[in-house]
């Protein structure tokens, strides 16, 4: 599972500056504040919900909840300390993905530092993906016995080896990306693209990515990127500013949010589509923002034109006070966990003329506060449901997409 891009040594280098986040940063919330409403124990219950887990609070025994990227464990743990090790799993199941590749999750270590025993969660390295499971497994040891989550829980993050994902995971050293490219993340839509032309070159499979090289009948070059491993927040933020960097112009990502607007977004039409045009993070009760200086679906399609968009760090944060109130006082239509971030890779990225796109459909609705009571059509929880709703509406999205590839153009309207 190592990734073998860094020696040993650039491997202890990236984690040499340790972050522990105060479990007061992490939130704590109740179905009476959240936007779900029940929904939200069974969430948190489906996300991180565990024997191993089980056992570590029947037991009282320490949790460190640390974002180091598993294939670095071995090199990481002479670092801190830890005498011995042993490997208890994923917190949940790998899933199956296209192209052969398994979505990985965080993993269960058994530690022994000198005389004390205790249990580690690897979390692949970024703020806010370690926020979130974090907040996920604070909300569920309070829901299985009150008042010891601050007694046994300790989360830990390493900002060098965020800021340098692009560079350890071996993308940058694979030299796909080449100037002009446009990059597809998210949702898998390439038997789509086929339908307009745009035909697959060759796949470049990698041990925690993989990409799919396309080409449109007018030559331009289309690259697809799959990820191993969920790409959080400033994850993807950090991973498109390296693509920016190498040579690419656009990046179109194509995913879910949850819709803020109405619940009839729910419905899977057409009209439920997404691109947003400005982009926010939430924070507690501060909003701060990002300028995408040039957004190539929305100059051709807009009527899908969805204002302002937003990011959290976790959707524990999705509450009715603070969150929905700003939300509603801004008229903000979607939230997601990584739009914001990509943008900031366009501010960051140093060049002119490069653009992101964000298209997206509602695979929830976050309630008002006087909407407490009101029945919707699908959840977060409701799979099949999900994938029912994701079938009907992802063509919508994929032939927008493709559209727009068929006859690319790699530089902003005048």
């Amino acid at each position: 599972m190592g990734v073998n891009v860094f020696n040993r040594e650039r491997i202890r280098e990236l984690y040499e500056e340790k972050e522990e986040i105060p479990l007061s940063k992490i939130p704590l919330v109740s179905s009476l504040e959240h936007t779900m409403g029940a929904l939200i124990d069974e969430y948190i219950n489906d996300k991180v919900s565990s024997t191993v887990l089980d056992q570590i609070i029947e037991n009282k025994i320490v949790l460190e909840i640390h974002g180091i990227y598993d294939g670095h464990i071995d090199i990481v743990r002479e670092m801190l300390g830890w005498n011995r090790i042993e490997d208890v799993g994923p917190i949940k199941q790998e899933m199956e993905k296209p192209l052969g590749f398994k979505s990985r999750y965080p993993h269960f270590y058994k530690v022994r530092k000198n005389s004390e025993e205790f249990f580690v969660l690897s979390v692949f390295p970024g703020k806010e993906y370690v926020i979130h499971i974090a907040s996920l497994i604070k909300n569920y040891v309070e829901r299985k016995k009150s008042g010891i989550s601050d007694k046994i829980l300790r989360v830990f993050r390493y900002p060098i080896t965020e800021e340098k994902v692009y560079l350890w995971s071996g993308i940058r050293k694979c030299k796909v990306v080449k100037r002009n490219d446009v990059i597809v993340i998210g949702y898998y839509i390439i038997p789509f693209l086929r339908k307009y032309g745009v035909e697959v070159i060759r796949i470049v499979p990698d041990q925690l990515f993989s990409w799919i090289i396309l080409g449109n009948k007018l030559g331009h070059r289309i690259l697809f990127f799959g990820f191993n491993y969920s790409y959080w927040g400033s994850i993807i933020g950090r991973v498109c500013e390296g693509f920016f960097k190498d040579g690419a112009n656009i990046i179109i990502h194509i995913a879910n949010l949850g819709s803020c607007r109405e619940p009839e977004d729910l419905s899977g039409s057409e009209a439920s589509v997404f691109i947003p045009m400005f982009f926010t993070k939430i924070e507690g009760d501060s909003v701060i923002f990002a300028k995408n200086s040039w957004n190539p679906l929305l100059e051709i399609y807009k009527n899908y034109n969805s204002g302002i968009h937003t990011c959290v760090n976790s959707i524990l944060e999705e509450v009715y006070k603070p969150f929905r109130r700003i939300v509603t006082r801004m008229g903000i239509t979607g939230v997601d966990c990584e739009a914001f971030h990509i943008v900031r890779a366009v501010e960051r990225c140093g060049r002119k003329n490069v653009g992101f796109s964000g298209i997206y459909y509602a695979s929830d609705y976050v309630r008002k506060e006087k909407e407490r009571e009101i029945i919707l059509p699908y959840n977060l929880i409701d799979k099949e449901r999900q994938r029912i709703i994701r079938e009907k509406i992802l063509p919508t999205l994929a032939e927008l997409v493709a559209q727009y590839l068929q006859n690319l153009t790699t530089t902003p309207k005048a």
